[in-house]
């Protein structure tokens, strides 16, 4: 019985602990003592000494709760922007005309002036006068002196239009040059060295161009133009040349083909005063052409048909004769790695219309009468070109030209002059040879900032015929190899360093040795290195070398160039 009562109590204690330590009302909780243990055999187990009771109801808690969305108090004050004036500033003014003066050793001149108007939306003007003369600075030749003179006069005029772009020129050029070549030991074996005497030059010229500015792809007009010159020298020798071109694109376009046209008109006129010769040249070319890409490759295939149709008289007699050529004109381009390698390859062909003026320009000292005739050359050639690094490119190319009436130039080397209207002169006469050769050219170029490197090398093999007579001993003048490297550093904005290094080697000038002269000749190192200094930024000075070895070495057969050299120059901008 008491323990019955204990138990009854301990309950009762229980019950008033758990409700003290609730702060809220948790509701009704029934407990129900079970009877006295009675004991059954069959299931009896060992009972232990604690007193045992069983919750015979569970009831679940009532709670009540919800989720109500609430946003977060978040602050941010952005910085106020600042208002913006728009208005116009003024630029610099660039620099419009330029004085350039400088002096060389060998008693060298150079006087430069540039004038232009200031800028234009509509029209701009400039004229550029340049005078450039040498008197002396050779050796082991017969005269002391080697005079020669450029004097230059160029006016040119660009107007803009609505939709086209109007360019016209005009100038005249007086250049003169002695005929020096004249060894000291021919002296010696009892040669009367003759006078000197100049191979003087005048042109006149002018040109008329108009471009269409946008050109769209209705545009069937794209570009035309007109040329002149007038040539005349010393020896009674004229020359009119006059050549029209123009540039016509067809609208039709098939997934990016586009089809073009060029057609060029060049007719040159020609007459030899000491022999009473006259030469007329008419060429007319005609470059339908197709342009587009395929398949990832840029191409263009056409044709170049030329026209050529020669006249001359000499002595009373004349003759007449028409060539027919035809050019296939392919250029492909692929990009086989992207902005990293491209691979190119073509084939193209013309003709050239040769004339006094330009067998002139390339070699000053021709007879003054010469032979005359269009050059044609095919060139088949491939490549790749594309960058090892972000500042080094390159372009390996390589190729084979066919060529029909190629000039080049050959001084007799038996005899030390060639007579010439009852006087000698060591001149050259003109070749006109046939063949092919062929040629490698590698380049490789750095650019970085301030820093420019840039280094080349070409491989040409000859296998060429004069006059269908079998092959030509050498290629007069034409060289095997050459390799050069040319660099530029600017220096903290003021000095500009130029440097370089060229190699020309493998010339020869004569099917065999001859009297005075070796077939072979030397070979060309050339070092130069030029120094620029901007006092501000409208004055500037520069210190040019050349030849730093002072090589001696000739530039045509006879002909040897001036050795060490320094010139001097100052230009003022405004």
């Amino acid at each position: 019985m008491m323990k019955k009562v204990g138990l009854i109590f301990a309950l009762i204690c229980t019950g008033f602990s758990f409700v003290n330590a609730q702060n809220e009302e948790v509701g009704n909780v029934e407990v129900n003592v079970v009877d006295q243990y009675k004991a059954n055999i069959k299931e009896a187990v060992k009972i232990s000494n604690q007193p045992g009771f069983v919750d015979t109801t569970t009831i679940k808690l009532p709670v009540q709760y919800g989720i109500k969305p609430q946003m977060l108090s978040f602050k941010y004050h952005p910085e106020v922007l600042q208002p913006m004036r728009v208005g116009r500033i003024r630029l610099g003014k660039l620099p419009q005309n330029m004085v350039r003066l400088g002096a060389r050793n060998y008693g060298t001149a150079l006087a430069e002036i540039v004038l232009s108007n200031s800028r234009s939306k509509t029209f701009n003007w400039d004229l550029d006068i340049r005078h450039f003369s040498s008197q002396k600075g050779v050796k082991d030749v017969a005269y002391d002196k080697t005079p020669y003179m450029i004097n230059e006069v160029k006016l040119g005029g660009r107007w803009i239009l609505k939709n086209y772009r109007l360019d016209a020129k005009a100038g005249l050029d007086w250049n003169s040059h002695s005929y020096y070549g004249i060894p000291n030991t021919a002296e010696d074996v009892g040669v009367v060295i003759p006078d000197i005497q100049k191979n003087a030059f005048q042109r006149y010229f002018g040109a008329v161009n108009v471009d269409r500015v946008f050109k769209g792809k209705k545009a069937i007009f794209q570009k035309a133009g007109i040329n002149y010159h007038y040539f005349t020298n010393n020896w009674e020798t004229n020359e009119q040349l006059i050549s029209g071109t123009s540039y016509w694109r067809l609208p039709q376009e098939v997934k990016s083909h586009l089809l073009g046209a060029e057609l060029n008109v060049d007719w040159q006129s020609t007459q030899m005063g000491v022999n009473n010769f006259d030469r007329n040249q008419l060429n007319v070319k005609f470059f339908p052409k197709a342009m587009g890409r395929y398949m990832g490759v840029n191409y263009t295939l056409g044709l170049n048909l030329n026209f050529y149709n020669s006249s001359e008289s000499l002595a009373g007699t004349e003759e007449s004769g028409f060539i027919t050529y035809l050019f296939p004109e392919i250029a492909l381009e692929a990009e086989l790695v992207k902005n990293v390698l491209f691979a190119f390859g073509g084939w193209t062909g013309d003709v050239t219309v040769n004339g006094i003026y330009n067998l002139t320009k390339t070699n000053p000292f021709l007879l003054p009468e010469t032979g005359i005739t269009p050059t044609a050359l095919n060139k088949v050639y491939g490549g790749l070109e594309g960058a090892i690094a972000k500042n080094i490119s390159y372009k390996l190319e390589g190729g084979v030209n066919f060529v029909r009436s190629l000039p080049l130039f050959f001084r007799s080397g038996d005899s030390l002059t060639v007579p010439y209207n009852g006087e000698n002169l060591p001149a050259f006469e003109t070749v006109f040879v046939r063949g092919n050769f062929v040629y490698a050219r590698g380049e490789i170029t750095y650019n970085r900032k301030n820093t420019s490197i840039n280094g080349y090398g070409e491989y040409f093999e000859y296998n060429l015929y004069k006059n269908n007579s079998g092959d030509l001993e050498n290629a007069y003048h034409l060289p095997t190899l050459k390799i050069g490297v040319d660099a530029m550093q600017k220096l903290k904005e003021k000095f500009e360093v130029r440097a370089g290094v060229a190699f020309v080697g493998g010339r020869k000038a004569l099917d065999a040795d001859g009297q005075f002269y070796k077939a072979k000749m030397k070979n060309i190192v050339d070092v130069n290195l030029g120094i620029g200094y901007n006092v501000n930024n409208n004055f500037s000075a520069r210190l040019d070398f050349a030849n730093l070895l002072s090589q001696e070495y000739e530039i045509w057969l006879g002909y040897p160039s001036q050795r060490f050299r320094v010139m001097l120059s100052l230009m003022y901008v405004f």
